[in-house]
């Protein structure tokens, strides 16, 4: 599973990449109630950029192999499975 490439951002309620092909990723636009709207745009702008963090350190602490299986480790291992299948 992959997700439209490019850094992704969020403007007047529409989350869109700025490297993709297919631009515009979705339309946050909630009339009723702005601040959640722009709250939930700004998060999802942010998840391909979460979730590349989170990889990294998932691969870190596999190399480590020092933090394995603590509950932090399985919840960021279990983050990413929720990104990517």
């Amino acid at each position: 599973m992959s997700h439209t490439k490019g850094k992704w951002k969020y403007d007047s309620g529409i989350v869109y990449s700025d490297g993709g092909i297919q631009p515009h990723i979705c339309n946050m636009t909630d009339f009723f109630n702005p601040e959640v709207t722009g709250a939930n745009g700004k998060l999802i702008a942010a998840a391909p950029d979460l979730l590349e963090a989170a990889i990294e350190i998932n691969n870190l602490i596999i190399d480590n192999g020092k933090f394995c299986n603590t509950i932090w480790h399985l919840k960021l291992k279990e983050a990413i499975k929720k990104a990517t299948t």
